[in-house]
């Protein structure tokens, strides 16, 4: 491709689409993503998006796309990027999607974090329907539920702390015998009567009860004897961590020593990977349009 565009934005979640919406007003823009919606095609509901008191995830990001696609001047690609290099003279973008290389004045990088996951020993936990990681988007449906939050830090706790208000149970497990919370946020979980906690202990699979899976357990380990347990609950939230999804600008810094070119533009969870929230994932997104709607009006 000989035509050289005003931007590029790869990642279609919140952040991308959002930062499309504004630098796409005006300037040529394309908008590359594997998977449209980010960590929301993940999930059924959405609740906490001001103006969307329940929407489901599916509509919200047809929505946004749709919306999209009625630009003139933004042009949507559902592909992976594999490279993005970076020339230092021309101060030119290129990105290659399999054998094809676009080309850009500026770059807004928008891939979002993934999530930390334990490893259970005989399914593959992305494919169990009862695993989340965010209490704030599923609190909806945790009503009155035996909960599990895997993770003793800040994460684990706050999550615990919200669950708290709705579920039956909730059960911090963590696998050292100290938390690693902050004090104060202890103190608060502390004070609620439907938390309880397991110390030097992690989660290590899920046991089906019935041949419909729709009954199961949890299966523990206590790391201080080695013994295993079971635990039953409804859902298990894992908070044991979470890392942006940096690995394409390895390149791009490589080239540049490290150093930021100023028409490189981050968005979404990238900046944030603590939050992962539609609404600050947008507002994120909203930020990079426009600081690259300045740059090339510049």
């Amino acid at each position: 491709m000989n035509e050289v565009l005003d931007c590029i934005i790869v990642g279609g979640g919140p952040a991308g689409m959002s930062s499309a919406l504004y630098v796409g007003s005006s300037f040529k823009t394309m908008i590359i993503s594997e998977i449209f919606g980010g960590q929301l095609s993940n999930t059924n509901s959405i609740v906490n998006f001001l103006g969307f008191e329940n929407v489901s995830a599916e509509s919200f990001i047809e929505r946004c796309v749709t919306q999209l696609k009625n630009m003139p001047l933004v042009s949507i690609k559902e592909a992976k990027v594999s490279e993005i290099r970076y020339d230092l003279d021309e101060k030119i973008y290129y990105v290659y999607i399999g054998k094809n290389v676009y080309k850009s004045k500026t770059l807004i990088y928008a891939l979002g974090s993934y999530n930390i996951f334990p490893k259970f020993q005989t399914h593959d936990i992305n494919l169990l329907p009862m695993i989340y990681t965010c209490a704030l988007c599923e609190i909806y449906f945790m009503k009155d539920k035996d909960i599990i939050v895997l993770g003793g830090g800040n994460k684990g706790f706050e999550e615990a702390i919200h669950l708290s208000t709705v579920a039956k149970t909730v059960t911090i497990v963590h696998h050292r015998n100290e938390f690693k919370a902050y004090k104060n946020i202890q103190k608060q979980a502390f004070a609620k009567s439907n938390i309880f906690y397991k110390k030097s202990c992690t989660i290590i699979d899920v046991k089906f009860l019935n041949s419909q899976k729709t009954e199961y357990c949890f299966i523990g380990k206590n790391y201080e004897n080695n013994s295993i347990f079971e635990i039953k609950a409804d859902a298990l939230f894992v908070a044991i961590g979470s890392s942006p999804n940096l690995f394409l600008l390895e390149a791009i810094l490589k080239t540049t020593n490290n150093i930021k070119p100023d028409n490189l533009f981050y968005a979404g969870d990238v900046l944030m990977p603590e939050i992962q929230q539609a609404i600050t994932a947008a507002a994120s997104g909203a930020h990079a349009g426009i600081q690259c709607y300045k740059y090339l009006n510049s």
